[in-house]
């Protein structure tokens, strides 16, 4: 398993996840993941996702700010 980082390629709006940080077999198990939540908050469809694997080191791994 390893870890990738799920982003929204689509438009979202203040109170809407835009990424999330899933462990997965596969980029297309990340994305299904998010899929299967079926969150109310904003689009999580297939194709509005996109998977980058992570390479684990020092760093953050993900920041994520939407100001409202």
């Amino acid at each position: 398993m390893d870890f990738y980082l799920v982003e929204r390629i689509d438009q979202f709006d203040y109170e809407e996840y835009d990424a999330a940080v899933v462990v997965a077999s596969s980029e297309e198990d990340a994305i299904q993941q998010i899929v299967d939540t079926k969150h109310d908050y904003g689009n999580h469809a297939p194709d509005s996702l996109v998977a980058k694997k992570i390479e684990l080191s020092r760093g953050i791994v993900l920041e994520s700010y939407n100001a409202g």
